[in-house]
């Protein structure tokens, strides 16, 4: 991608009449690079996003700027836009590749990604509610069970429009803003046509997107964050919120998009939740869940909740469980066993549940390790995240007078098999 092509197409969009439009149009798709890096580094923040192996989907994808930011950080990553002009110039690559099409009708199979981006569309998409409504639909349709959509789109009721780059235009009826754009802003109606083909999205309308689309919010507000969240970083901010408001006071919606029968597995991936369990930010390794713990290979806090001990005596690859002690596994296909790995060093005798129902229990010899295969007494769905919970009959504390942990046993792996 050159500047003087992009120049070309920019002249043949607003006309050499229009230098400044043509300036501004060629600098934002220069700059797709660091703005889709900014994109991906604030979501980033707030959720674990490891698209390491993962089917990566870039609706609107435009010169293909994502598809340059992530490289070899995904396991495939596609591109799909429906403007011709701008895709010719994105540049396929091993692992990467692009496709001409309309959002509202993609052509990929069910469950086909595990993450889609959709940056700055839903405004673009003629027809309006409907349309918004039907690209959101198909979105749910290619998206795995367990995959997040990543979206951005500008608030209606924020007075800036970057589009025709005005304040309050938007407000007006279509006519008069086209009037008012005709003699202001020209170049904004060669792009797009009409104030009318850039149907912004005010807060109730995109929660009717996002409800119709069968889809939700993985947070509680469309800034990546929750009420109690943005209450200790924006008090003020926080007052609306707390009235029913808090979809009115952002300039720009952002969030991440998910099944609504996934969202709560998927929570236990945001990175508060993450750093509070461990303790100590800078220990916590950012890598996805998987279906097995073990962990004589990796420390796996992320995939932990109660009842797990960091810090232990003992050999290594060992964790301590509590009396009660909770972890998580993301499933990808189909599994039917249980097994799990350890060493009780005193007598006692320990239950294993799998999603609230017990799947078998075993007793242990004192200073005895155990190795134990359990037949699940149903199938879970693939593609979603289980619970699984250890319980003892007995724990015991260790000889050392300031230690006043709970002990059962120690585990060195838990996972689910087909």
């Amino acid at each position: 991608m050159t500047e003087s092509s992009l120049e070309e197409t920019a002249e043949k969009i607003f006309g050499s009449e229009h230098p400044a439009a043509v300036a501004h149009w060629v600098d934002y798709w220069k700059r797709g690079h660091e703005r889709n890096l900014d994109l991906l580094r604030s979501f980033e923040e707030v959720f674990l996003l490891d698209l390491g192996k993962r089917r990566v989907l870039d609706a609107g994808c435009g010169v293909g700027s994502m598809g340059e930011v992530l490289r070899e950080r995904c396991g495939h990553y596609v591109g799909v836009d429906v403007n011709r002009h701008v895709l010719r110039f994105s540049t396929p690559a091993a692992r990467r590749s692009y496709v001409q099409a309309s959002g509202l009708s993609l052509p990929f199979a069910e469950r086909s990604f595990d993450c889609i981006f959709a940056f700055d569309v839903l405004e673009h998409l003629p027809g309006g509610l409907l349309n918004q409504i039907r690209f959101l639909t198909e979105l749910r349709r290619v998206l795995r069970p367990m995959g997040t959509i990543l979206f951005t789109t500008p608030n209606f009721w924020y007075p800036y429009d970057a589009h025709s780059r005005s304040y309050f235009a938007h407000y007006l009826p279509v006519r008069l803003a086209d009037w008012i754009h005709r003699r202001r802003h020209p170049a904004f109606l060669k792009e797009h046509g009409s104030t009318a083909d850039i149907p912004l999205l005010t807060p109730r309308r995109l929660r009717k997107c996002i409800h119709a689309g069968g889809l939700t919010l993985l947070h509680e507000l469309p800034c990546c964050l929750d009420r109690d969240q943005l209450s200790h970083l924006s008090p003020l901010k926080s007052i609306p919120a707390y009235l029913g408001l808090g979809w009115y006071v952002h300039a720009e919606f952002w969030g991440i998009l998910c099944r609504p029968d996934a969202r709560s597995g998927l929570r236990l991936k945001l990175k508060t939740r993450l750093v509070r369990l461990d303790g100590d930010s800078s220990r916590v390794v950012w890598q996805d869940f998987e279906p097995g713990i073990d962990f004589t290979r990796k420390s796996f806090s992320h995939q932990l909740d109660r009842g797990w001990y960091a810090h232990e005596p003992g050999p290594p690859g060992y964790r301590w469980i509590a009396q009660e002690s909770v972890c998580y596994l993301q499933l990808e296909g189909p599994v039917s066993r249980l097994r799990i790995r350890g060493f009780s060093p005193q007598g006692n005798r320990i239950r294993f549940w799998v999603d609230e129902i017990c799947v078998g229990e075993h007793s242990m010899n004192p200073k005895s390790s155990f190795d134990l295969t359990f037949f699940l007494p149903f199938r879970p769905p693939e593609d979603r995240m289980v619970k699984v919970l250890l319980d003892c009959d007995r724990t015991y504390r260790l000889e050392r007078s300031d230690d006043r942990r709970e002990l059962g046993a120690v585990v060195s792996s838990i996972e689910l098999l087909p």
